[in-house]
């Protein structure tokens, strides 16, 4: 209205053509709000709201529009997108550039539909920079694992080139297996430890130097890949891994096995290959996982026996 008569009556008059049309261009309209009119035009397929001055996208946008194939929010003000935007199932194109984000719902992960996203110039911290600089296909693919790991509680993002893991979007309780191998990750968060219902966990072939003591809570792990990565030390609290029952660490730097391994009455595969263990010694790493926990049993009762028989571990 502050903008005239002639202008209120444009604005209808492209509402009233998009009920044909079935396409809306408001760029460039100065909108600090969005037009909500738009969201009760019957089957709208394509919609242009960029370069104006919205910073907020409404709730309803998901089950009010679910025929919309084309969406331009680029160059907003925009904080955030609201979960319901999973709801538009039949997008395609979806240009969110030039905003304010911060994340990207995982639910967008379910709109198999899409195939052209732009999430430039923003500032993103998940999907983590490293997935946005590689594009829209590679930020869709992450997004899809999320949701399908929130909906089945299977998160798989092995092999995605990641140098980061943005846990903050899963559903942490949800989640049972979790596989980010084969990636670039330096740091393994402590949020890790928020997965309590975890039972697999394949963190084989990245970078990683050190595991955070966090880990201990997760008291349903049952197998626990470190293949292939940077460690010195396993971490001190492992032995509170009481349900484990594989633990694999090939082809890393750790020279010592830590004694309170015995502590871990399920365990029945220890994977150690290709580290230069020194303790326990080799003749007896090489016997296999029985006679390493009977080692290091031993070596844990010597304080209190005064004594360590090693007879029968052909040193």
């Amino acid at each position: 209205v502050a903008k005239g008569v002639e202008h209120v009556l444009t604005y209808c008059n492209l509402i009233l053509d998009a009920r044909k049309s079935r396409e809306v261009n408001l760029s460039f309209q100065g909108f600090r709000a969005f037009p909500h009119e738009v969201m009760h035009i019957p089957g709208l397929q394509s919609l242009f709201v960029n370069d104006n001055q919205m910073g907020a996208i409404p709730e309803s946008i998901g089950p009010l529009m679910t025929a919309l194939t084309d969406l331009d929010l680029s160059n907003n003000e925009i904080l955030r997108l609201p979960n319901t935007v999973g709801d538009l199932t039949s997008l395609t194109i979806l240009k969110v550039s030039g905003n304010l984000l911060k994340t990207i719902p995982p639910t967008m992960g379910r709109i198999l539909a899409l195939r052209e996203m732009v999430v430039s110039n923003n500032p993103l911290e998940a999907p983590p920079m490293d997935v946005v600089q590689r594009g829209g296909l590679a930020v869709l693919q992450f997004l899809r694992s999320f949701h399908i790991g929130n909906r089945t509680g299977i998160l798989r993002m092995n092999r995605m080139s990641l140098v980061s893991l943005p846990l903050e979007m899963a559903v942490t309780e949800r989640i049972t297996e979790l596989d980010v191998s084969k990636n670039e990750i330096q740091v393994l968060p402590d949020e890790i430890g928020q997965f309590v219902n975890l039972k697999i966990l394949l963190l084989d072939q990245n970078l990683l130097s050190i595991i955070p003591e966090s880990i201990a809570s997760l008291q349903k792990l049952h197998t626990l890949g470190l293949d292939g990565n940077k460690l010195t030390n396993l971490p001190s609290k492992i032995h509170m891994l009481r349900s484990l029952k594989k633990l694999s660490f090939l082809d890393n730097k750790i020279i010592t096995i830590p004694t309170t391994l015995a502590y871990l009455t399920n365990l029945t595969h220890l994977g150690l290959d290709t580290n230069k263990v020194v303790s326990p010694p080799r003749e007896i790493a090489i016997q296999g996982t029985k006679k390493i926990l009977q080692f290091c049993q031993v070596i844990l009762e010597a304080p209190y026996t005064e004594t360590a028989d090693l007879g029968g571990y052909s040193l």
